[in-house]
């Protein structure tokens, strides 16, 4: 059976959606928190279409929907454990894109919501783009080309195929010692300038106003390398530079982490046990699904919303249920 006809079978058991989402949400205490990237109004760019981008008007109605039953908190909080008695959920958002500031902010302020936004300090500090974003934009300019990387060469005839090479390429790259030269020479081939879109990414003065507006300031590495890819050492400068940037653009020392990427095997006791060091109470893994009433302060779970779903399936992401179903 495949995962949307599990859905549907679960629902019909739990006896429709609507009860579906009481027994899975209306007894649980589990703190929920969510991860965001990018939240899009129409007038910006996609830049990469293979993203969770949600939109101005989802982003406000998931917001919306978790105020009606639950308890907005702030992420350390939730890693301290100082969250009190009910349902509580919290926000956070991933590597500092600059509508979290023009888009997402406002919301937020307007509903009484805090978040956490975590800073990846490559891009917002203006030293280029972030790599899933260089290559996406690249291999968009190539549509009618083709593109040599890795040993073979990828026909960009449409869209389609933009998205089909990403794929292939992001699941290569990823980990790949060598990424930043494979993307700078299909950027070379496509023409494309050094600097992405203006607005792309936070500045650092808008950094310092989320932080004004009480928004909790993260670190997220310098360049989102996957720190078990890398020697220890590059790892732990990767974290290291991180935070002093933060702490020098900010005038506070970033208390919360998140992984890049996030899943299983991208972290371990090592690096946590640098964290701990370093300074940091908490971090955060990837979209993983609800916490438990006890969460690890080093391996929070998150949800990740993604744009174009039904508000049906976001339901089921914050229950639980959609991850149980899943495995």
């Amino acid at each position: 059976m495949n995962f949307i006809n599990r859905i549907g079978a679960a629902v019909s058991a739990y006896g429709g959606p609507d009860f579906a989402w009481r027994l899975a949400t209306g007894l649980s205490r589990r703190p929920v928190v969510l991860t965001y990237h990018r939240v899009l109004s129409s007038s910006d760019e996609v830049v990469d279409k293979t993203q969770r981008d949600v939109t101005k008007g989802e982003f406000r109605a998931h917001v919306k929907r978790l105020l009606s039953r639950r308890r907005p908190v702030t992420l350390y909080d939730i890693v301290k454990g100082e969250i009190g008695d009910g349902q509580v959920f919290a926000i956070t958002f991933d590597d500092g894109y600059g509508d979290n500031f023009r888009t997402a902010a406002p919301i937020l302020r307007e509903l009484g919501v805090p978040a956490a936004v975590f800073v990846t300090t490559d891009p917002v500090s203006g030293r280029g783009w972030l790599w899933w974003d260089r290559l996406a934009y690249a291999l968009t300019l190539s549509v009618g080309k083709s593109v040599s990387a890795l040993g073979r060469n990828f026909e960009i005839a449409s869209e389609a195929d933009v998205w089909t090479a990403q794929a292939e390429l992001t699941r290569t790259l990823k980990r790949a010692t060598d990424r930043g030269a494979v993307i700078r020479e299909i950027a070379e081939q496509s023409g494309m300038g050094n600097e992405p879109p203006p607005g792309l990414y936070l500045t650092w003065d808008d950094v310092r106003a989320l932080r004004d507006d009480g928004w909790e300031i993260g670190a997220h590495t310098r360049s989102h390398r996957i720190l078990t890819s890398l020697p220890r050492e590059d790892a732990e400068i990767e974290i290291d530079e991180c935070a002093r940037e933060i702490t020098d653009e900010t005038g506070t020392g970033p208390r919360l982490f998140a992984y890049p990427n996030g899943r299983p095997g991208d972290f371990d006791d090592g690096i946590i046990a640098h964290l701990k060091e370093t300074g940091f109470v908490g971090a955060c893994a990837s979209d993983a699904g609800p916490e438990s009433n006890e969460p690890d302060p080093f391996a929070v779970k998150r949800i990740a919303p993604k744009g174009g779903e039904p508000a049906s399936v976001f339901r089921l992401r914050v229950s639980g249920l959609y991850y149980k179903l899943r495995r």
